[in-house]
């Protein structure tokens, strides 16, 4: 090998060496910063952690390279452009802005970002080479590095591409972090600026609530005065205006019982009815009233639906029956009808839709039926409560044909003082509270209530309430029996519908029934029946179109050989008028429409002959007749004390009267009284405070407590616990009816007042039974007439009514009356006045406790 060889391969070896040599030290370099690259992180925190970052980044990339210059351009996320956030020397800064222009016009700005590796390219002069980086993660690009080298490319070594994707990478990171924290920062000072905004929000609301809270407590306390005093008014309100009404029913009460002619009796009850339709008036608002005020507590009790179904339609059918109306009841087959509940103010509610139903209503039918509530049967605005528990409530309809109601007045009727055209509080009158007081209790009951109506076509107004089922109970339709088992029946009425219905009832009991509308129908089938299966009974309406019950009878007289038994429907109008008749012509039974079930089913066991014991129907309660009392009347109205002075002025009664409470302290203090009647409301000192007065008195000198009976037109139930609480024994509310002052003083009598001498039995002929109230109106009136005649000394008078009862009272089974006037007609004509007063007494006595009877079937029980 020659020198110069050799020289050549030294040379070589010793480039080689100085290679190595400048690796290691970029190695090295390399390793230093791959150790270092964790202090990326540790800026985040700082004011200006981007332009740390960025400063640290270029001063790790400068150290891969020579470099001219470089520069770091950061994503704007406002506008999608690109910022330069630093540049050394930044004298070059305009330099690379035009030269990143050229870069983003010709796409390999976008390149380079894209492909996330360094990138080498000319300068737009072409005099210089660019390096240029993308600084991105795998989610997103942060920026661009840009360099201007300062050496060959060749002299590049791959390492120091990789240790600048590296860099660039951890310092994309690292940008991100700060980028988060940056945004935690800002959505933390947005949090505590949010808090420090609502926590002034929340003290000024809790000083706007506190204000709020005072001004409700002000307001509660200003409603409770504004409700004691509404009380307060009412009770007063309804005071005032009871009080005449109490002198004007009671004084016609005393009139009614005395002898009047056929006109003036009319006058009379014109008065009476007026009176009470005012008193009904003043009983609505205060019922209204109590509810408002929270007084009206329900009672859960057990008892049956179609006992209050049947006495609503029963009071009512008069009012319907002189109208011509068809009033009947109807429960749907799976209804369970014993319950438990509040039958009061179930009937209430029932009263007063029925009620209005009748009197709204020209012509065709009321019906109220019953039947389990189903969803499909509520109105949109229902209770979603009742509406997810249908089964536990009934549902009650009151149809009828009457005027209707237009349906923009449709959401008025149940709003207090309100009724659908305001003429008609003219035409029907009314207080206008009915409904709003039925929508009240239903609603208490955990109900709901609506009408569905048209005008002309009559008016539905339904309610649903919460009824609960008895233990053991049953279906009305399920509970048969075999009382009529084996029977044929044949119902004859011109209305199909009490037709239907009453011949469900027979079923019910096993009867097999047959259904026709006429007279003609009914005595062909009559007649065509007798080969196979003939009637055991007729049913049959009186009023039967053009015909009436008594052409019937004749026609199935004329057509059969055999006595067939009839039952009777007359109306609750007709009723009394051809009873007596209906005797005369063999009806067997009869019973008044709409049938209640138990008279329905005795009437035609009686017709059958399958009721063979007699049956006493009591027809007049007991008199009451008090001992022998001294009684104070407290009143400071004279009419009202002459009221309880003609009430009291058959009793063995001695009446004193003061007009104030100051008078009734002086007078028990002076005497000792076995009652004593206070009124509430007098001037000087009331009754409430007299009262309490007598009772301190009573309990600090140990005198016996006398009875003290509170007489007050204050009805509501508060004024009631008033009373008692001051010291009141009993309460008796006005305008004061006779019976119910004599109970109250009977009650709390010294002795026990009661019936007097022991009751007798008066058996009355079952033909002249619904002439006996009339009767003992005579009676009674002839009976008071003789107590006046013998006041003013006219025993010709006495002689006269006595020789009357002595010829009236046989006719109606009142036989020791006719003896007892036979007497005092004769005491009378020979003017000895002391035993004719006698005998006038022992017939007061007899008449006040005689029990009338109705004779059945042959005699008396």
């Amino acid at each position: 090998m020659g020198d110069e060889e050799r020289s050549l391969i030294i040379t070589q070896l010793q480039e080689q060496v100085a290679r190595l040599a400048d690796e290691k030290s970029i190695a090295l370099d390399a390793l230093e910063m791959a150790t270092t690259l964790g202090t990326f992180e540790t800026p985040v925190d700082a004011a200006d952690g981007f332009q740390i970052l960025v400063r640290e980044t270029a001063t790790r990339v400068s150290s891969l390279f020579r470099l001219k210059s470089m520069a770091v351009y950061l994503a704007n996320e406002e506008d999608a452009s690109f910022d330069l956030a630093y540049c050394d020397p930044e004298s070059d800064g305009s330099w690379f802005e035009s030269e990143l222009e050229v870069l983003i016009e010709d796409g390999t700005f976008a390149w380079a970002l894209y492909r996330n590796r360094h990138v080498i390219v000319s300068t737009r002069d072409e005099k210089g080479r660019l390096l240029l980086h993308a600084i991105a993660t795998a989610s997103r690009g942060w920026g661009m590095f840009i360099g201007l080298l300062d050496q060959p490319e060749r002299e590049i070594y791959d390492i120091s591409y990789a240790l600048l994707t590296n860099i660039l990478l951890s310092a994309a990171h690292a940008l991100e972090n700060v980028s988060l924290f940056e945004a935690i920062k800002k959505v933390k000072n947005s949090l505590a600026a949010q808090v420090a905004d609502r926590t002034r929000d929340i003290r000024r609301s809790n000083r706007e609530l506190e204000k709020a809270l005072a001004h409700s407590k002000e307001l509660a306390r200003e409603a409770e005065i504004a409700n004691t005093a509404k009380t307060e008014f009412l009770a007063r309100m309804s005071h005032e205006i009871r009080t005449p009404i109490n002198s004007i029913l009671g004084m016609a009460e005393l009139l009614w019982d005395t002898e009047l002619t056929p006109t003036q009796k009319d006058y009379v009850q014109t008065s009476r009815s007026s009176g009470e339709m005012l008193l009904d008036v003043i009983n609505d608002i205060l019922d209204f009233a109590r509810i408002e005020a929270g007084e009206v507590l329900l009672e859960n009790v057990p008892f049956d639906i179609l006992d209050e179904m049947e006495n609503v339609c029963r009071v009512l059918a008069f009012r319907a029956h002189e109208k011509d109306l068809e009033l009947l009841w109807r429960v749907h087959p799976s209804t369970v009808t014993q319950v438990g509940g509040d039958p009061k103010r179930l009937s209430q509610v029932l009263l007063n839709l029925v009620g209005n139903a009748v009197k709204f209503t020209r012509q065709g039918e009321v019906s109220l039926d019953v039947k389990p509530l189903e969803p499909a049967d509520l109105p949109e605005d229902a209770p979603r409560a009742i509406a997810s528990a249908t089964r536990s409530f009934l549902l009650f309809n009151v149809s009828d044909t009457g005027v209707g109601i237009p349906a923009d007045k449709q959401s008025l009727v149940f709003e207090h003082f309100s009724q659908a055209d305001t003429s008609t509080t003219r035409q029907f009158g009314g207080s206008g509270l009915g409904l709003a007081i039925c929508k009240k209790l239903v609603e208490l009951m955990g109900g709901h209530i609506w009408v569905r109506s048209e005008p002309g076509a009559g008016s539905t107004f339904s309610f649903c309430v919460r009824l609960d089922a008895l233990t053991d109970s049953a279906p009305m339709y399920a509970r048969t029996d075999t009382a009529l088992s084996g029977t044929s029946i044949l119902v004859v009425d011109a209305k199909p519908k009490t037709a239907k219905h009453n011949a469900l009832l027979l079923e019910l009991h096993g009867a097999r029934t047959r259904v026709c509308h006429d007279l003609e129908t009914a005595v062909r089938m009559i007649c065509e029946s007798e080969a196979n299966d003939p009637f055991d009974c007729v049913l049959a309406a009186f009023d039967l179109g053009p015909d009436n019950g008594f052409a019937l009878l004749q026609a199935i007289a004329a057509a059969m050989t055999r006595q067939l038994p009839v039952v009777m429907l007359f109306s609750a109008l007709n009723g009394g008028r051809v009873k007596n008749r209906a005797v005369r012509e063999g009806v067997a039974a009869h019973v008044v429409k709409p049938c209640r079930r138990g008279e329905l089913l005795e009437s035609v066991e009686l017709a059958l002959g399958r009721r063979k014991e007699s049956e006493a129907v009591a027809i007049k309660a007991q008199a009451v007749v008090l001992p022998p009392m001294r009684i104070l009347l407290a009143e400071d109205h004279v009419p009202n004390q002459r009221i309880v002075e003609l009430f009291l002025k058959d009793q063995p009664v001695t009446l004193d009267v003061v007009a104030d409470g100051e008078g009734a302290m002086e007078m028990v203090r002076e005497r000792e009284y076995d009652a004593v009647l206070m009124d509430m409301q007098m001037p000087v000192l009331d009754g409430l405070s007299a009262t309490r007065a007598i009772r301190e008195e009573e309990r600090q000198t140990g005198r016996r407590a006398v009875p003290i009976i509170a007489l007050t037109a204050h009805a509501l139930a508060s004024e009631r616990t008033r009373c008692l609480e001051a010291g009141c024994d009993e309460f008796v509310p006005k305008p004061v009816r006779r019976a119910e002052l004599l109970a109250a003083i009977a009650s709390i009598a010294p002795d026990g007042a009661g019936a007097g001498d022991s009751a007798c039995d008066v058996v009355v002929p079952d033909e002249v039974a619904d002439l006996i109230p009339m009767y003992l109106e005579s009676l009674h009136a002839d009976i008071a007439a003789m107590h006046e005649a013998l006041a003013s000394d006219d025993l010709d008078a006495v002689r006269r009514l006595g020789h009357s009862q002595k010829g009236s009272a046989p006719s109606y089974g009142f036989d020791h009356v006719a003896e007892l006037g036979a007497d005092i007609q004769k005491a009378a004509e020979s003017g000895d006045r002391d035993a004719t007063a006698a005998l006038v007494a022992e017939l007061d006595n007899y008449v006040r406790n005689a029990r009338i009877v109705q004779e059945k079937d042959g005699g008396p029980a």
